[in-house]
């Protein structure tokens, strides 16, 4: 059996209302990201990363904008050597927050300089990963999360600060509220090793109750 395939059988031996949304779904697959087109190929860790950073605290459609914007600025690709290039300027010129753009260009000086390896994520585990992540300055662990997630493509990462995937646990249970991140994370233990499939289902259940 593959890898989705052992998901989506443990999903559906789990607790009833994941095994419920699981078969209504089906097998899902994680590592992508909805709506959003791939940055690359499966070598292209910073693009990723970038578009990791762009995506904080936006809307997807705001997110794939700005990012458009700065892949169409830099000739179609997205790459540490063309970042490193653009004045801040430019970058807040494609609707990049000062911040954002700050984050950017130090990440690209970290990978031209060698002080930082996205490749060398690979051989980290998922901690180690996130911990290697979050000592970049911008990169908080949501960020790490969803480079685990879609880039890295791991099994069990659930990034419980995300707004909408908290939301999707709130319909999933009936919650009155939504629930906190320490409450989200907690709840989400049954479903590992492969919390990356619950949210998966999450993510696509908020969107149908939409």
């Amino acid at each position: 059996m593959s890898e989705r395939d052992d998901a989506h059988a443990f999903l559906l031996a789990s607790d009833p209302a994941m095994a419920a949304l699981a078969a209504a779904h089906g097998p899902v697959d994680p590592y992508v990201w909805a709506d959003v087109p791939p940055v690359g190929g499966p070598d292209d860790l910073f693009g990723g990363l970038a578009l990791g950073i762009v995506a904080q605290q936006i809307s997807t459609a705001a997110m794939l904008a700005i990012f458009g914007r700065l892949r169409t600025l830099l000739g179609g690709t997205i790459t540490p050597e063309g970042v490193a290039e653009l004045s801040q300027e430019q970058l807040l010129s494609v609707g990049l927050s000062h911040a954002k753009a700050r984050t950017l260009h130090q990440l690209a000086e970290a990978v031209l300089s060698g002080a930082f390896d996205p490749g060398a994520l690979r051989e980290l585990s998922d901690e180690e990963a996130e911990r290697a992540l979050v000592t970049l300055r911008g990169i908080g662990p949501w960020s790490a999360q969803m480079f685990l997630l879609h880039e890295l493509r791991r099994p069990d990462v659930f990034p419980a600060g995300d707004v909408a995937l908290r939301g999707g646990l709130a319909a999933l249970l009936d919650l009155p509220l939504v629930p906190s991140i320490e409450e989200t994370r907690e709840r989400a233990s049954v479903w590992a090793p492969y919390r990356s499939y619950a949210a998966a289902h999450l993510w696509r259940g908020l969107g149908e109750v939409r």
